[in-house]
């Protein structure tokens, strides 16, 4: 995570955010939750321990490659197609019908 290191923390700190409000009842039961939330965002953010780059690596980008996010072949027999490419790809097929449409009015013009 050489560039993405505000990238990541913000996915991580948002992920904690989330998991935070929907089991709020439960950490309000929890007299330390904010101490040890303090010292998890801390460890997260600063330079000497690369908190964010740690979890980034080890469970996000792991988790994007499982689902097909990194994969780099749009459509083969034994892989998921890659969810980014197949996005582009609509677009760029659409786009295309839509200029082949646009041509085919005008020369029936």
């Amino acid at each position: 995570m050489s560039s993405g290191l505000p990238t990541g923390y913000w996915i991580i700190y948002s992920f904690l955010t989330l998991t935070e409000l929907i089991l709020q009842s439960l950490l309000e039961w929890i007299p330390i939750w904010y101490s040890v939330k303090l010292v998890f965002v801390a460890w997260l953010v600063l330079p000497q321990f690369h908190g964010a780059a740690f979890i980034y690596n080890r469970v996000v980008r792991e988790q994007f490659k499982k689902h097909g996010v990194f994969g780099s072949s749009f459509h083969t027999k034994h892989s998921k197609p890659n969810i980014i490419q197949s996005i582009f790809h609509r677009e760029t097929r659409d786009t295309r019908l839509t200029l082949t449409d646009a041509k085919a009015e005008e020369k029936l013009e």
